[in-house]
Order: C-alpha cells, then sequence, then structure tokens
C-alpha cells in the first residue's frame, strides 16, 4: 500500500512540476498586473512536527474563504481567475538538522 501511494504521490508532483513548467514559460502573456501578483518561492524552517502540523491548518484556514467560489461562480468577484496554490511541506532529510554558524 506504501508502495502505491508513493507512485501515486510521484506522478502527482511530476504533473505539477509539469504544469509548472508549461505555465511559467508562458508567463510573458499574462497582463503584468497578474506576472507581479504570482508568488514564486521556498523558505526553509526549523519546526516540529506538531509546528509543521498546525501551519497546515493556519493555510488551511487561510484558503478556506475562497474555496466555494471554485464550485459557485456567483461568489466569484470580477476579474476573479483560477490560480493554483501548492502546498507542499516536507522534511528535507538532504538538509543538516543544525545550522551552521
Amino acid at each position: 500500500m506504501a508502495e502505491a501511494v508513493g507512485a501515486l504521490n510521484a506522478a502527482v508532483l511530476e504533473r505539477y512540476f509539469e504544469r509548472m513548467v508549461r505555465v511559467q514559460k508562458m508567463r510573458h502573456l499574462l497582463p503584468r498586473e497578474w506576472q507581479e501578483a504570482e508568488q514564486f518561492g521556498d523558505t526553509v524552517l526549523y519546526l516540529t512536527a506538531d509546528e509543521l502540523a498546525a501551519l497546515g491548518e493556519r493555510i488551511r484556514d487561510l484558503l478556506d474563504p475562497y474555496e466555494a467560489r471554485h464550485s459557485d461562480a456567483g461568489l466569484r468577484p470580477e476579474g476573479a481567475r483560477p490560480v493554483d496554490i501548492l502546498r507542499i511541506a516536507f522534511v528535507d532529510r538532504e538538509f543538516p538538522e543544525e545550522p551552521e554558524e
């Protein structure tokens, strides 16, 4: 079962990566305001498992008010466009456990 879940996760990640590469290549076609609003970046945080879980809950809480717009177009403000928000948080096994001073 774990192997099947791992394979599914890998396939989903590959699909997201392919989509991100594709949209990045076409980014220049977006109006400037959308180009400036898009978010690309990463951050390494030192967290406990409990803190990571709490952070995930806080992120979900931030996104919740917008979720209903997906199924109810009447809730979408003028000019709203579909925006993919990826939430990926994982323990980086290649990063040192303690920061170097």
